[in-house]
């Protein structure tokens, strides 16, 4: 309790072993502190000298030898003032360069911003991320046979919370059964087109949700990539669009 609160106000692990080691001691030695704190007496000298630029320690010399004391606890008060002004001090600064920050993020926004995932944790990040989203659209291909085998259909899993966080965002999803058609074409918000697997086998899964596209694998090994670039986004939205439209004419 102790080390951790005087961690977060500043102090460094050794630090705190030194401090703790000379309020329990009094005025000792370096030797003495240091084996006390369990550290090197070289290490100990270095942090000695830091706690006394802090005002948390001092030194005193007697018969010729120095020792080293703590300062009242109560200066570490004045340790947080010193943190509060140098924050905002750095926060002062910060916004004077924000301008310039701000150009370099905006330049690297066009280029496209790329995670890798694996594994089933992987793959449930990557839902997370659609369900943090904001959205206005969700065009899907999916193969519901490798996904449902990777991730059984359960009450209450991921595909319920898709389902009441996206109820009023259009949805359409291309998929692929061995069952069939067994999805109904139209509930709600949702549109649904069947592919014969045996003439378009796809094994993975693609999104796009904003300016993101998902794709994952899941034959073999469960790996997925998130892009996240609006006209890439764009472009594989207009892809699945046409799609979309050809399969209905392909239909009529």
């Amino acid at each position: 309790m102790l080390k951790d609160i005087l961690t977060k106000i500043g102090l460094e692990d050794k630090e705190v072993k030194i401090y703790e080691a000379a309020l329990e001691s009094g005025p000792e030695t370096v030797q003495k502190i240091a084996r006390h704190a369990g550290i090197t007496r070289t290490s100990a000298y270095i942090h000695i000298n830091s706690l006394m630029q802090q005002g948390l320690m001092s030194k005193s010399t007697r018969d010729k030898h120095t020792y080293f004391s703590a300062e009242p606890p109560e200066n570490l008060f004045r340790l947080v003032e010193t943190r509060k002004k140098e924050a905002q001090r750095y926060s002062f600064e910060l916004k004077k360069i924000m301008p310039q920050l701000r150009m370099l993020y905006e330049t690297g926004a066009e280029r496209p911003h790329v995670r890798v995932f694996e594994g089933r944790e992987g793959l449930k990040t990557m839902i997370d991320d659609l369900l943090k989203s904001k959205i206005q659209s969700l065009e899907e291909f999916t193969a519901l046979d490798e996904i449902h085998a990777i991730i059984p259909p359960q009450p209450n899993d991921h595909r319920i919370k898709i389902k009441n966080k996206l109820k009023k965002v259009p949805r359409k999803i291309i998929y692929t059964s061995s069952k069939g058609p067994f999805l109904e074409v139209k509930e709600g918000t949702k549109e649904r087109r069947f592919l014969d697997k045996n003439k378009f086998p796809f094994t993975g899964g693609i999104n796009v949700y904003g300016n993101k596209v998902s794709m994952t694998s899941r034959k073999k090994t469960i790996t997925g990539v998130i892009i996240e670039n609006k006209e890439i986004a764009d472009t594989v939205r207009a892809l699945f669009n046409l799609a979309w439209e050809s399969f209905k004419k392909h239909k009529n």
